[in-house]
């Protein structure tokens, strides 16, 4: 199957749509919808589901996924990072659900309400309230969720090899990711982890770590306790230079500029 790595600016994206149909893609967010109204058909690793009115489906980070259009739908989708509900954190990079499709998932109230919840706070300004009470939402939208669901081990061949990768950067991000370093961790050839980066993701392994660490400094400035300085070095990289660099091609904006930008919307918040 042909497929592209989706680089997400952004650690979370939540919104209403009416239009699901997407290319083949992966990347290292969660990503849930909540069907509302309509049917459409939805592809995880080639296996094909249908989604109807009042179903929930869930796809876990580094899964090849598409969606096409069947009928007039109307949904909510979540695309988030896995560590903004770092309790079900090692869930997310170790297994996969037997079935992603939870028929009539919405028919649990408790769980329409989170997600009917998260929804009406994502047109709120953020302040240190808001994102706990999102949090706690999220929790237990998932929590009530992965209770209805069979999980697994992860797949085969090519593609479990390349989950294993990714999953091991995301648990190293804060460590040695040199191509040299994560071959010798994983006791796989340093070339064929380039291959398959080029084949399957059509990114260098150098370009698929800079997006990672990026993804992580945003998360690490929105708690508004750390410095630019401190993120970047948390985030695994070993100057400000490269840091600056990476941020502003991912972002479209400086380390800086969206550290202010976040101090802006907090201080709104807290001013409402």
């Amino acid at each position: 199957m042909k497929f592209f790595y989706e680089k997400r600016p952004v650690p979370l994206q939540i919104h209403y749509g009416r239009d699901l149909s997407y290319d083949a893609h992966m990347h290292d967010h969660i990503e849930l919808v909540g069907m509302l109204k309509g049917e459409a058909a939805a592809f995880v690793d080639s296996r094909e589901y249908r989604l109807q009115e009042g179903d929930v489906f869930i796809v876990f980070p580094n899964q090849i996924h598409r969606y096409e259009k069947v009928e007039e739908e109307y949904y909510m989708i979540f695309i988030f990072q896995p560590d903004l509900t770092e309790e079900f954190s090692q869930v997310f990079q170790r297994m996969v659900p037997e079935d992603a499709l939870i028929k009539g998932g919405m028919g649990d109230r408790k769980l329409k309400q989170a997600m009917e919840n998260i929804m009406e706070l994502a047109q709120k300004e953020t302040d240190m309230f808001s994102g706990a009470e999102m949090k706690g939402n999220f929790l237990i939208l998932l929590g009530r969720l992965l209770a209805r669901m069979r999980l697994q081990g992860t797949l085969a061949a090519d593609t479990q090899t390349l989950r294993q990768i990714l999953n091991y950067c995301v648990e190293h991000v804060e460590d040695d990711l040199r191509l040299e370093a994560v071959s010798a961790g994983l006791h796989i050839s340093g070339s064929y982890i380039s291959h398959l980066f080029v084949e399957k993701l059509h990114m260098t392994f150098g370009e698929y770590v800079r997006t990672l660490r990026v993804s992580r400094a945003c998360r690490l400035l929105q708690d508004g306790r750390r410095t630019v300085t401190e993120a970047a070095y948390e985030a695994g990289f070993n100057s400000l230079r490269s840091f600056d660099r990476a941020f502003a091609k991912q972002m479209k904006m400086t380390p800086v500029a969206y550290k202010r930008k976040l101090a802006d919307g907090r201080d709104k918040g807290m001013g409402n």
